[in-house]
Parts: structure tokens; C-alpha cells; sequence
């Protein structure tokens, strides 16, 4: 009887046996063993659709492990309904025990100049148009662009009349304190006015200032005059502003020349210090096809770490009315990007990982999906908020296009609205049947 109790404790205490492995050292050309893994999730992807094709009545799981390390995404990992699992037999992408993957939609960025205490590094694909970004991380940390004022707010002495006219009827014109703007600022055009309103916010570039008049004309229009009214006495700031780059730890990125400037923290040198810009909007898709109705279902993944996303203001700026969500997007452009994001599936589960050092929210359960669960997971240093689940467009209880059913448990939200300061800890949308429970 002892020996079978330990014979059961040795198997209890070793590794549990995948389908296939991946690791940072691993090649796709490789088969995907634990003694020759492959590189990306990609390949394991493909791995899995003839595994199934070949296994058509499996009914276990299909498990891929993922060795830790550092995993440079050049392209989002999507999920599509092809890659589906089934009921009694889903897909799962889980961290080897003991390991944290961390997959970074980021770029390291070397070859530092060091000019009076100040760092600098040309970047051609932002001198070319093809690269931008608006945040930046040094040594695991958000670091802030240069506004003004450095401290407190400035506030509108009074609307203006419209310049053109808005597709909401917003604002796009109001007075400002003299000296609080300036006309003459570096690039005037990437200068983001932040307006604070009753429960919502826009972030809208500069389009001119009239010194002689106090007055200023936003690139955009905020959402309308009831919600994002530039009325007197809206607090707002400056940001973007190279005239105000005076602090340790503030950055500028000069789109015309292309040139990066930091200013670093104390103690750090640019061979000691990890700096990383982010290109990907978003980092991992389960993405079905509404139109076709086609779902991504009984997918999981576990105990994986996702990082690094970009977002940058259009030409026409940000205003939404709520939460920092909208079903249209940015003033009707293409929807809001979220690192982690689920449309039209069934059945998905996101467990025990982290979303941090985000531009936007952290996981969405949007559109046409159901009975999705987050569970044991850490999001925190976000550009908005945390969760979304739902839609802003309404639909009816029997609408295949509905959002339900989901669960958000023990999970942890902090340090969010770092770009976005309205966003919502968890927002729910035209969503019904959903249970947030246990979250700090």
C-alpha cells in the first residue's frame, strides 16, 4: 500500500505531459517535443489544427507548453474558429510549472547618444512615417511624456463658437489664461490638450493658438455639449510638450526628425538600462466572424504574461462619452484596441496570467461572445482600465450578437488611466448574465 501511495505522489510531482512544446530557444522547423520545441505559438497553432484533423474524436485535452523567457511578437497572436477546441476537449497554451512566459509587443531600443545628460536616439522608421508611439518603458517602468503645467491643471476662462462643425455637435474652440499656451511650442501639431469633463475626458491635438486673442482650436471635436463641453472653468492640461522636457525620467519623440530624448533617472547608463517602445496594439485575439457565425470556442490560456502595447491619438483626436469605450471607436475610426481580446467566441478562458504596461484596456470580452471566463489575473500600469466586457451597441436577448454569460474572478485591476484617466476598473456594456466576483 506505501509503495503504491509514493508511486502515485512521484507521478503527482512531475511535470504533466503536453501535446506539444514551445520555447524561446525552440525552432519551428523543430517537432515540437520537450527535447526540440518549437519557436512560436504559430507553429504550435498549426501543430494542433492536424493533430485534431488526425484526432477527430479526442476527448481530452489538447495542451501545449510554453517554456519561460521573453518572447518578441512581430504580429498579435489571433486565434481563429479554425483553431477551435470542444467541449470536453478544449486547446490550452499554459505556462511550463515554475515558468513565466512573457510575450512583449515591444522593440528594445539601443545605440544610445549621451549629450549633456541627455540621451538621445534617431529612430528612422519615425523619421519615415512608418513607427509612432506614445508610450515608453525603462527598466519594467511607464515613463511620462513632457506637460504643462508640470503640477495641478489649467482651467478654460470660456467657450468659444465653433470652427467647422463636429458630427456630435461638440467643442473644438475655447479661451485660455494668458501664458498658460504658447504658439510658438516645438511641433505644435503633437501637442495633446487633456479636458477633463463631468465623467469622461478628451484628448484632442492642437490644431493653432491665437496669443492675442487667448484662444486655442482643437484638430477635433469633443462628443457632444452635454458630455464634452469645453465650458468655463474645465480643467486641462498640456501634454506632449518639448519646452517642458526638464525632469528625470521624461521622454520626447520628435516625429519630424525622428529622434528620441530621455532624460534619465538617476543611477541609470544606456548599456545598463532596458528601453522599450511598443508597436502592437494589441498582443492576443480570439477572433470569430459574426457575419459568417463563426466562433472561437473552448480555448485556454494559463499563467502567461502579456505586455507592451501601443496607442497614439488620431489626427482628430479622443473623446468618448463613457468609460473610455465606444462601439465606433475614436470620433467613428476603427474600434479601441485591447491587449487581450475576445469577439464572437465561446467558452474562453484567460487564467492566472498578467496584462500590464498597456496603451489601452487590458481583456475584452466583446461582441457575439459567451460564457468566457478571467480568472486569477493580475492587469495593472494600463493605459485605460482593466476589463470590458459587452458592447456599446445595444442588442436584443436573442441576438446572436449579445455579450453574456461571463466570469470575472479573483482578479486584480491597479494603476490604470495612465493615458486614459476615465477608464473603468470593469465596464459592462449591453451585457447580461455576467458575474464579477472577488476582485480587488
Amino acid at each position: 500500500m506505501l509503495r503504491t501511495l509514493l508511486c502515485f505522489a512521484l507521478a503527482a510531482a512531475l511535470p504533466q505531459a503536453a501535446d506539444f512544446y514551445v520555447a524561446p530557444t525552440g525552432n519551428d522547423t523543430a517537432p515540437g517535443t520537450a527535447q526540440a520545441p518549437f519557436g512560436t505559438i504559430a507553429r504550435a497553432q498549426r501543430a494542433v489544427l492536424d493533430l485534431r484533423r488526425n484526432q477527430p474524436g479526442r476527448k481530452t485535452a489538447v495542451e501545449v507548453e510554453i517554456r519561460g523567457g521573453r518572447y518578441l511578437l512581430a504580429t498579435p497572436i489571433r486565434f481563429l474558429p479554425e483553431d477551435s477546441g470542444r467541449l470536453g476537449s478544449e486547446t490550452i497554451y499554459r505556462a511550463r510549472a515554475g515558468e513565466t512566459p512573457v510575450f512583449s509587443g515591444g522593440v528594445r531600443l539601443t545605440g544610445w547618444q549621451v549629450r549633456n545628460g541627455r540621451w538621445e536616439l534617431v529612430i528612422p522608421e519615425v523619421k519615415a512615417g512608418a513607427w509612432r508611439f506614445s508610450q515608453l518603458f525603462v527598466n519594467g517602468q511607464r515613463r511620462f511624456r513632457p506637460r504643462f503645467p508640470k503640477t495641478g491643471s489649467h482651467y478654460i476662462t470660456r467657450p468659444l463658437p465653433n470652427e467647422g462643425k463636429g458630427t456630435r455637435g461638440g467643442n473644438n474652440r475655447f479661451r485660455f489664461r494668458k501664458g498658460d499656451l504658447d504658439p510658438n511650442w516645438h511641433n505644435l501639431a503633437d501637442v495633446e490638450l487633456l479636458v477633463f469633463h463631468n465623467w469622461s475626458m478628451s484628448r484632442i491635438p492642437v490644431q493653432s493658438i491665437d496669443p492675442e486673442r487667448k484662444a486655442v482650436t482643437l484638430a477635433g471635436f469633443t462628443w457632444n455639449p452635454r458630455i464634452g463641453a469645453l465650458a468655463t472653468g474645465r480643467n486641462y492640461i498640456a501634454e506632449n510638450v518639448r519646452e517642458a522636457l526638464d525632469e528625470p525620467g521624461e521622454w520626447y519623440l520628435d516625429r519630424q526628425s525622428g529622434v528620441l530624448t530621455y532624460l534619465p533617472m538617476p543611477g541609470e547608463a544606456p548599456d545598463q538600462t532596458e528601453v522599450v517602445a511598443p508597436k502592437l496594439d494589441y498582443l492576443l485575439g480570439f477572433e470569430g466572424d459574426g457575419e459568417k457565425g463563426l466562433t472561437v470556442d473552448h480555448i485556454r490560456v494559463q499563467g502567461l504574461v502579456f505586455e507592451h502595447t501601443n496607442w497614439n491619438v488620431p489626427a482628430n483626436g479622443h473623446c468618448v462619452p463613457q468609460s473610455e469605450v465606444s462601439g465606433q471607436g475614436t470620433q467613428g475610426e476603427s474600434p479601441f484596441p485591447v491587449a487581450v481580446r475576445a469577439r464572437w467566441t465561446r467558452g474562453i478562458t484567460i487564467q492566472s496570467c498578467t496584462v500590464r504596461h498597456t496603451g489601452f484596456y487590458a481583456v475584452e470580452f466583446g461582441e457575439g461572445s459567451r460564457d468566457c471566463q478571467l480568472l486569477d489575473t493580475e492587469m495593472w500600469d494600463l493605459g485605460a482600465g482593466g476589463v470590458m466586457l459587452g458592447s456599446t451597441r445595444s442588442a436584443k436577448e436573442d441576438s446572436p450578437r449579445l455579450s453574456r454569460g461571463h466570469l470575472v474572478q479573483n482578479c486584480m485591476v491597479a494603476h490604470g488611466g495612465r493615458m486614459h484617466p476615465a477608464g473603468s476598473g470593469v465596464w459592462i456594456g449591453h451585457s447580461s448574465d455576467n458575474r464579477v466576483l472577488n476582485n480587488d
